[in-house]
């Protein structure tokens, strides 16, 4: 990764080289410009910082800024954006307005979407010998499609803001967060045979800025069908913010079982209907 950080760093110097050597800003315009923004530092940040929706289940979309927050004279910037693969898949990236909007000549934009691995990879630059964008403004919007239920931290790094006069702007980079769920069951690996031991994990989380009670439930579906049930927990109260997150919840050393795909499910249930509020599941194999 760092190698990967130099050459796009070396292009985006490249870019700003080439573009600043047709001409030169004039001292009156850069030595005694005077910024307007406040005295804080420079920020990168992924625009809505949490994403908590249980409505953004599977096939449903979301979108996500990364914006900059007082800085003063940006010509270039880069940056990688990542996540987790099994959960989200990128389907759209746009460049934001914050230099075209002072590009007389335009941007030049790199696109580098790489979703197996689960990261987009991104760079601009103002053409042109012009001054850059100075205050607050968004970079890039990328646009997710929800894979399954989960979490994942949008993981803001490689960042680079550079000036008109190739100098780097310090600054720091606050990731994002998205969750779809408030129950979360796992195994430790998909195929398993006898005398293997299975970890089975589990995490329930409370979103909410307020306490809410439910019933827990577990339980193994079988390759016929049936199912058998693990945990049934009544009445459970759970607080503002609470979170469990345990991969060794169960653990098992397989005996001789039907060969075959088997399925955990794991459930917050109403506590005076028992409905299904929120699911999830975790298939594995026993060969």
């Amino acid at each position: 990764m760092k190698l990967k950080y130099i050459v796009r760093l070396s292009l985006a110097l490249m870019i700003c080289t080439f573009v600043l050597s047709s001409s030169v800003i004039s001292a009156t315009t850069k030595a005694s410009t005077t910024s307007v923004l406040d005295s804080g530092s420079t920020r990168l940040f992924v625009d809505p910082p949490s994403i908590i929706d249980m409505s953004l289940t599977p096939g449903t979309s979301f979108t996500v800024d990364v914006k900059v927050e007082n800085v003063f004279d940006l010509y270039t910037w880069s940056l990688v954006l990542s996540w987790d693969p099994a959960l989200l898949n990128v389907t759209s990236v746009v460049e934001g307005p914050f230099l075209a909007e002072v590009a007389p000549e335009g941007t030049f934009f790199i696109d580098k979407r790489y979703q197996e691995a689960g990261y987009i990879d991104e760079a601009c630059s103002i053409l042109g010998p012009y001054p850059g964008a100075e205050g607050n403004g968004t970079l890039v919007t990328a646009t997710f499609l929800v894979e399954q239920l989960g979490e994942t931290t949008l993981d803001l790094k490689d960042t680079a803001l550079i000036d008109s006069k190739i100098v780097h702007i310090p600054h720091t980079a606050d990731d994002g967060y998205f969750l779809n769920t408030a129950i979360i069951i796992y195994t430790d690996k998909y195929s398993y045979s006898t005398g293997d031991t299975m970890h089975l994990g589990l995490t329930v989380i409370n979103p909410l800025d307020h306490a809410i009670t439910v019933c827990i439930a577990v339980w193994l579906e079988e390759p016929d069908g049936s199912k058998t049930l693990l945990l049934h927990a009544h009445a459970k109260t759970l607080p503002a913010g609470f979170r469990y997150s345990n991969p060794d919840f169960k653990t098992f050393e397989l005996p001789s079982i039907p060969p075959g795909v088997y399925t955990w499910h794991a459930a917050l249930l109403n506590r005076s209907t028992h409905k299904i509020l929120i699911e999830d599941t975790a298939e594995w194999e026993f060969v």
